[in-house]
């Protein structure tokens, strides 16, 4: 993709490689397999959801200053609906997968290895990455379309489809990887009953197998109590910590209700679909994204929770649990509508819904407080886009966006003035409209001072590259 990323078959002939160029020398001759596997678990847990986030990061900080900085009909484009809902968007992406990378990196860190987690974390965040740069380029416009120094977005829109595609495709990640394989590893009891039928002491496996079969049984059957009696009550009985805000405690016990949904229908799966499970790739998607929605979103509400409860980021907390359960309930519907055995289909929701599937996306009027969250130098902003590099440098294109959007919050009050005095006819729309706003009393020298640097630096950050004939050569 042009980028710095060499990734293909290397080929040579009568090549030596002595046994200092081998990991491990002599010892690690014939454990290649097992290192490289080793190294995507990390690429999948660890460097591709880092790499996605910065994107997703980038395209939150430049989007969000675009927005406020490029005018069109008298008025910052962050003012119309189209544009906050793109705004919106990013801000829960941003959110969602920061804590998402977070909590993987401690759970590798404490010497964790879940092939689960690794595989959603690696297709859900190089998706989100995806939507980020997409939504991202959909409000730069134009901006975003012209190569050169000053088009921020290009490396990243293409470098998406490395994400996408290696270590494993979002594909197979999602379809085989993340449910059907990994269900094996983190199941109490499949693995053993697997375990119990390969070794040759009769007895002790026998003991063993039953041993796990009705271990099997009784968490179905306490799954499927669960989750009847959560669902029915609205989770009202579901577990929650005792010191965290009101607010949020039924956002716990939400999850905790799913969580018991999603165990009940993985265990109905597991039993029925027996080694079927990984043809059953539209089932085992479906019940992926389920898991992929419980572990983000538990991630989020314990992001929180490390930065302080603060009251400012509460509506993208909301959006994002919103938001979230609605797609669980979707992908749990689905699920059980085209479960492969037909008859269990009405036990199966009479069980996951005894009343009914309510959850709605979060509505217009939220969107629109998370995207207002992000137009200004705001707490919210500075947490989401933390860590990202700006550069002190004048000619670096994200610092001139920077001190646009600087600039242009300074000037806001300044552009709402001249903006009621043309509407009242006192100012015409031309190029004097500054100098006759001063010179009537309607703004300060002050202000009309904050308001021609405001103009100029949103020309140098909204400007696309140029170049000569000569210079320019098609790729």
């Amino acid at each position: 993709m042009g980028l710095a990323f060499p990734h293909g078959p290397i080929e040579a002939t009568d090549m030596f490689i002595p046994l200092a160029w081998i990991i491990g020398e002599r010892t690690g001759v014939g454990l290649g397999w097992k290192m490289i596997m080793q190294c995507l678990f990390m690429g999948r847990a660890l460097a591709l959801p880092s790499i996605s986030v910065g994107s997703i990061k980038l395209a939150l900080l430049t989007t969000s200053a675009y927005a406020r900085v490029r005018r069109q009909f008298g008025l910052s484009i962050d003012t119309y609906e189209g544009i906050k809902e793109s705004l919106a968007e990013l801000v829960e992406l941003t959110y969602v997968s920061e804590a998402a990378r977070s909590l993987t990196a401690a759970l590798v860190d404490s010497g964790s290895r879940p092939l689960a987690v690794s595989s959603l974390m690696k297709y859900r965040i190089t998706e989100n990455a995806r939507s980020a740069i997409n939504h991202a380029l959909d409000v730069h416009a134009g901006k975003g379309a012209c190569d050169g120094p000053a088009n921020y977005l290009l490396s990243a829109y293409n470098a998406v489809p490395i994400g996408v595609t290696v270590e494993g495709a979002n594909i197979v990640s999602r379809s085989v990887i993340t449910f059907a394989q990994g269900v094996l590893q983190s199941h109490p009891f499949v693995r053993p009953a697997l375990e119990s039928c390969e070794s040759k002491n009769y007895k002790q496996d026998l003991d063993d197998f039953d041993s796990a079969i009705s271990g099997h049984i009784q968490l179905l059957q306490a799954n499927a109590a669960r989750s009847f009696l959560h669902a029915i009550s609205g989770g009202v009985f579901a577990s929650c910590p005792r010191d965290v805000p009101k607010d949020i405690r039924n956002w716990y016990r939400a999850l905790s209700r799913y969580t018991s949904s999603f165990a009940y229908l993985s265990d109905v799966t597991v039993i029925t679909m027996g080694h079927e499970l990984k043809k059953k790739q539209k089932l085992g998607g479906r019940l992926a994204d389920v898991l992929a929605e419980l572990y983000i979103l538990s991630a989020v509400l314990k992001q929180y929770e490390e930065d302080g409860f603060p009251a400012e980021d509460y509506p993208i907390i909301e959006q994002s649990l919103t938001n979230g359960l609605y797609r669980i309930e979707k992908n749990l519907l689905a699920v059980i509508r085209n479960f492969p055995q037909r008859l269990l289909r009405p036990l199966l929701f009479s069980i996951v819904f005894p009343v009914g599937a309510w959850r709605q996306p979060a509505k217009d009027a939220l969107t629109t407080t998370v995207a207002d969250s992000v137009s200004e130098a705001t707490p919210t902003r500075a947490r989401l886009t933390r860590h990202v590099f700006i550069s002190d440098s004048s000619n670096d294109s994200v610092r001139q966006l920077e001190n646009a959007f600087v600039a242009a919050n300074h000037a806001a009050s300044v552009y709402k003035k001249i903006r009621a005095a043309t509407r009242a006819g006192l100012l015409k729309k031309d190029h004097t409209q500054l100098q006759v706003a001063e010179s009537k009393g309607i703004i300060t020298s002050e202000e009309a001072h904050l308001l021609q640097e405001a103009e100029k630096t949103a020309k140098v950050a909204i400007a696309v590259d140029t170049f000569e004939q000569d210079v320019y050569r098609p790729a």
